[in-house]
């Protein structure tokens, strides 16, 4: 849900406590809170105000200016990825900026090339320096221990010195690389966290070649001459001449976690026109323990979803198989009360008919007809009798009550 909140309610808010935690209270992250204040001019505490504020030292808070009439005082704030983020991928990516203090203090600034390489760079400046370029002038590395690199040679060398800060810094955090059976991969933990890194690429205007002019003005004198001859005119075979050429322009880019998945979470980071991937390094570390925390939510999310269905299931076939049960239980009742009930209406015409007339004053025909009717309950009797019961009974375990009986079995 958005927040509203006027110019003093957010000045108030921002000198109340440090800018990370308003932010999260506000569902945004800290520079997008740090922009907002910019945009309505809301002053803002100094770098080291809260460390001076903890010290018990003596700071100096901004006042705040109520602005000119015309200008909007309210300010709405629309909540972003992190207040939908799960909590443990937020924990993770601050604890990565944490670090990140502790390995800049650490690690020398970046060395040169000619001052030795880190095994990871080293394998793939072999690799590089063996590589041609394509017809398009790039160069392509790949393999189950390498990145999957797209560079021209011209920037292969700021590559070279780019991947030896980034293992360099890896060993620092202690997260090692290892091979997915495709490509190599960063490991933070137990994931296995793809990198690639591309140069990226402009689009100019395309120069006609001389050749290609050539070509056609050749093929629209063809077309004159067939157009004298009236013959059948295409523009099929027509050279095709390029409207934009597709051409390196030396800024790079550095993709993790492969492509975005909609979580919110930040996977690529490219040259701009302040910062370059060297200097955001950190943030590229603390984006990686994001998204391997995130797989790990996501799996386990994905577990617990593929547990609770188990046992939903399970559930579900334990009811069916109760219901089928009693359903079975009860109709083998029921048709044993319609044999009782069968056996008792033939005794009662049996009883009842002999009483008014002597059996054997009866024409042959009758005396058949009721010695037909006693065999029949005497079968009638065997056939429910408890032993004959209990043989079927116990053969579909029918009064067990772990027993499973399928539906379209007919007990009999």
């Amino acid at each position: 849900m958005p927040t509203e909140l006027t110019r003093r309610e957010l000045y108030d808010l921002i000198w109340a406590r440090p800018t990370v935690r308003v932010a999260a209270d506000l569902g945004i992250s800290d520079v997008a809170l740090h922009k907002i204040c910019e945009r309505h001019r809301v002053p803002t505490p100094g770098r080291g105000y809260w460390a001076k504020v903890a010290a018990g030292k003596p700071v100096k808070k901004a006042l705040f200016h109520e602005i000119r009439e015309g200008r909007p005082d309210r300010i709405r704030i629309e909540e972003s990825w992190h207040k939908s983020m799960p909590p443990a991928v937020l924990e993770a990516r601050s604890r990565a900026m944490v670090e990140a203090k502790r390995v800049t203090k650490e690690l020398s600034p970046t060395r040169s090339i000619d001052q030795g390489l880190h095994p990871i760079a080293d394998r793939f400046k072999q690799k590089i320096d063996k590589a041609s370029p394509g017809s398009d002038g790039f160069i392509r590395v790949s393999g189950h221990d390498l990145f999957p690199i797209t560079i021209t040679p011209a920037v292969a060398p700021r590559v070279l010195t780019i991947l030896d800060l980034v293992a360099r810094q890896a060993d620092a955090r202690g997260h090692d690389f290892a091979s997915d059976g495709h490509a190599l991969c960063l490991k933070v933990g137990d994931e296995l966290i793809p990198l690639e890194l591309t140069e990226k690429t402009d689009k100019v205007a395309h120069k006609p070649t001389e050749a290609e002019l050539a070509s056609l003005r050749r093929w629209e004198a063809d077309r004159a001459r067939k157009q004298l001859r009236a013959e059948w005119l295409s523009e099929w075979d027509k050279p095709r001449i390029l409207e934009w050429d597709i051409v390196p322009d030396g800024r790079l880019g550095l993709t993790i976690d492969g492509a975005d998945r909609g979580d919110g979470l930040r996977r690529t980071f490219a040259d701009g026109a302040r910062q370059r991937i060297e200097t955001m390094l950190d943030h590229v570390f603390a984006a990686a323990a994001a998204c391997a925390t995130a797989r790990r939510v996501r799996r386990e999310d994905a577990e617990r979803r593929k547990q609770r269905w188990q046992e939903e299931e399970s559930r579900r076939r334990e009811a069916e198989r109760r219901r089928v049960l009693e359903e079975k239980r009860w109709e083998f009742l029921e048709r044993q009360m319609k044999l009782h009930e069968e056996a008792g209406r033939i005794e009662a015409f049996v009883r009842e008919y002999t009483s008014r007339h002597a059996v054997d004053d009866l024409p042959p025909s009758c005396r058949k007809l009721i010695h037909w009717a006693e065999n029949r309950v005497r079968a009638i009797r065997a056939a429910i009798a408890p032993d004959q019961l209990a043989i079927v009974l116990d053969r579909y375990c029918l009064m067990d009550d772990m027993a499973e009986i399928g539906s379209w079995v007919t007990v009999r």
